[in-house]
């Protein structure tokens, strides 16, 4: 049977419909000419069976028009064999869409020829998939241009074998980021130097990884420079260690920030020397301790200086004496106060009496009693060096005496350290010696030199323990509780009151907030504060709510809190001043229990004013001492109840005043009003029972007077209970007539002059 096309011109056969074209078997194609083939249209093509359409031989292929060739449906194309494929002309692959394209097999694509691969277009590329991108050849891919790579999708691009070192010359940013790591590294071993800084921004941490130490070694200055913190940051140590001097010169401030604590452990000294003083100083304190000690002997002195306070304890620890000093001679005034404690007595030793004159007061405040020794010379006293180099303005405070004996107690006592204590308690006030407040030296004299309230340590507790005073052979306990006793107030006073004939209750001290002074009502000490407690100390309390009613600055300047909480506290005994340190702890009855109004505390409550507790507490801790007036027990021990009962030395030992005393008549009346006016402490004490019947008046108590008025004949007092009276159904504030107060068998305490405080 003949062909329809045997015989048919071009002109007919352009003229066949497409069920015609339909209807042809292999055996009609193998009479096709070349000339009906190219007048072929993509419908027509279209039209063709699969059988049909893969017996197009090449020349067949080969002379469809390449317009007809773009609007072959891509099932078709997909149809074509590999051999098919092979045979078309570059132009005509060129002409193919993106969906014949991705139309093609990976058995198409491996058919490819290096001339069909270059006709490939940018959009032909960037529509091949991973797997057809790793089907082509690496004669395909070697005539591939940079651009042509450029335009594949990253995962095509991964796929890629056979790159060529001169198409990595022409690679963006984005297509090296995308290159795999295997891929990154067979290209770079040679091209490393050729690198642009454009083609670095793409660098991924992964290829950063990929180089070698010579491969980073050849990375031009310009693309060092390029680099971002993050591409920075992700060199190993190795690589660190194969940057060149210009590389590193190139290095901002800010790159040099983001290198690891591990890349810059791969630093040699000859790098380090590299190094600007600016870029140096931005080296953060971690980014210098992982330095070698070998590295850091590398830094140029200007860029050193710039660095030198951040080394830590443990990197000066591990440099050897000559290293040190070598290093640090020059710069030991800006080693860090933190860093001083890893400086050993053998690197000190190995300075130069100019440089160990080089350290500044605050360095040598932080150092040691041993470091001392050897900066002021073995002949000095390291206890009193430490206590020069605490000095601020030629003064020795409370935080920094401290300081000097909390830094002698390390280990306990030595004949050294007894020895050096001493000198520096005889330096005290001493012309030419070091100066201090009176309260310091009184304070310090009573842990050194000893009194007599050291013979035993109570602590809080019901029974006290033998302390002693202190000795070279002291152990560091105890130089701790002398320090407690007189510098921290840790000494808490018994609230045991067995003695005193009271029932004692579950007490427990505690610290409390309560501002020293201000209240709701007073900005300053007054006798709202007077509040007394479960304690017959009424002399005492009247005695200093008489001298804050009189003059408030006198109890301002007897009581001074401290920078650490605690509060010194001044009494005046025999003449002289006497200081007491008393902490901000009180005894405290459990929440819930009964007791006084608004207060958990056991006694003197102060009225939200912590002044007058902690003068009660102060005074309890006072009467340890031998010499001091004792309450009615005659006993001199750290508790409360030994301050209970007493008459007029609460006067005396408040306000340092001699006290006068007078029968209630009516002829002190003036006396006493005179005396008041004068702002003189006034005090009033009652006899045993005889009260007369309805006054407000309590058996053998004292009161606060709070006015006199000879004319009227009248005494108004304050009852030092306080709000703590007002369930005794008694006025806490009221005025008597002195023939009653006469008749009560009233004595009046009247002070021969104001407070010495004042």
């Amino acid at each position: 049977m003949t062909s329809i096309l045997a015989g048919l011109s071009p002109a007919l056969t352009k003229a066949l419909s497409t069920a015609q074209i339909a209807s042809l078997q292999p055996s009609d194609i193998a009479v096709m000419t070349t000339a009906q083939a190219a007048v072929l249209s993509a419908a027509q093509v279209d039209a063709l069976s699969k059988s049909a359409l893969q017996s197009l031989s090449s020349a067949q292929i080969q002379a469809i028009a390449t317009s007809t060739i773009a609007g072959v449906a891509a099932a078709q194309v997909a149809a074509l064999t590999p051999a098919q494929i092979a045979a078309m002309t570059a132009a005509q692959i060129a002409a193919l869409t993106t969906a014949e394209i991705e139309a093609l097999t990976t058995s198409d694509i491996a058919a490819l020829s290096t001339a069909q691969a270059e006709a490939l277009t940018p959009a032909q590329m960037a529509a091949l998939t991973a797997a057809q991108a790793g089907a082509l050849t690496a004669k395909d891919v070697g005539v591939l241009s940079s651009a042509q790579i450029n335009d594949l999708s990253a995962q095509a691009l991964e796929a890629l074998n056979g790159l060529t070192a001169a198409q990595f010359a022409g690679f963006t940013a984005k297509t090296i980021g995308a290159l795999s790591a295997t891929q990154f590294a067979a290209l770079i071993a040679s091209t490393a130097g050729t690198l642009t800084a454009v083609q670095a921004a793409g660098l991924t941490t992964t290829e950063i990884h990929a180089l070698t130490a010579a491969e980073t070694a050849a990375l031009s200055t310009s693309v060092v420079s390029a680099l971002s913190t993050t591409q920075i940051g992700a060199l190993s140590a190795a690589q660190a260690a194969a940057l060149t001097v210009k590389q590193i010169t190139v290095l901002s401030a800010t790159q040099i920030g983001a290198l690891t604590t591990a890349a810059l452990g791969g630093f040699g000294a000859s790098q380090i020397a590299d190094l600007t003083a600016t870029q140096a100083a931005v080296l953060s304190a971690t980014q210098v301790n992982a330095l070698s000690v070998a590295s850091l002997t590398g830094f140029s002195s200007a860029a050193f200086a710039g660095i030198v306070g951040k080394l830590s304890a443990a990197t000066l620890g591990s440099m050897s004496t000559q290293t040190f000093d070598s290093l640090l001679g020059s710069h030991l005034s800006l080693i860090s106060t933190s860093a001083l404690q890893g400086i050993g007595v053998a690197d000190l030793s190995s300075l130069t009496s100019a440089e160990l004159a080089s350290f500044t007061s605050t360095q040598l405040a932080a150092m040691s009693s041993a470091q001392l020794a050897v900066v002021h010379g073995a002949s000095v006293n390291p206890i009193l060096a430490d206590a020069k180099a605490q000095e601020v303005n030629g003064s020795l405070s409370y935080a920094g005496m401290l300081t000097v004996l909390q830094d002698a107690d390390s280990g306990g006592m030595t004949a050294q350290k007894m020895t050096g204590l001493q000198e520096l308690a005889a330096e005290l006030n001493a012309s030419g010696g070091i100066q201090t407040s009176a309260y310091v030296q009184q304070i310090t004299d009573d842990v050194v030199l000893g009194n007599s309230a050291n013979a035993h340590w109570n602590g809080g507790s019901s029974t006290a323990t033998a302390l002693g005073n202190l000795t070279a052979s002291s152990t560091q306990t105890q130089l701790q509780e002398l320090i407690g006793k007189w510098f921290l107030g840790t000494d808490l006073p018994s609230t045991n009151l067995t003695a005193a004939g009271q029932t004692n209750y579950a007490v427990t001290y505690q610290a409390v907030t309560e501002p020293l002074f201000t209240t709701s009502n007073d900005t300053t000490p007054s006798t709202s504060n007077i509040n007394q407690g479960y304690l017959g100390d009424c002399y005492f309390l009247s005695a200093i709510g008489e001298n804050a009613l009189q003059d408030p600055t006198t109890i301002e300047n007897m009581i001074t809190e401290n920078a650490n909480g605690t509060y010194s506290v001044e009494f005046q005994i025999n003449g002289k001043a006497d200081y007491v340190t008393v902490n901000d702890e009180l005894p405290e009855v459990p929440n819930g229990t009964a007791w006084y109004p608004g207060t958990n505390l056991y006694f003197e409550n102060g009225n939200g004013a912590l002044w007058a507790p902690l003068v009660e507490k102060a005074f309890a801790q006072l009467d340890e001492q031998s010499g001091v007036a004792t309450g009615e027990l005659g006993a001199n021990g750290d508790a409360y109840e030994d301050i209970a009962g007493g008459w007029w030395q609460g006067l005396t030992e408040v306000t340092g005043q001699s006290v006068n005393s007078y029968s209630a008549s009516s002829s002190i009346l003036s006396t006493l009003q005179t005396a008041f006016s004068s702002h003189e402490d006034v005090i009033m004490g009652t006899g045993d029972g005889n009260a007369p019947s309805g006054s407000n008046l309590v058996a053998g108590h004292m009161f606060m007077v709070t006015g006199v008025n000879a004319a009227a004949g009248t005494v108004s007092l304050l009852n030092p209970w306080g709000t703590a009276g007002a369930g005794s159904g008694l006025l806490m504030s009221f005025t008597d007539s002195i023939s009653t107060l006469a008749a009560d068998g009233a004595m009046f305490g009247v002070t021969t002059g104001k407070s010495a405080l004042g």
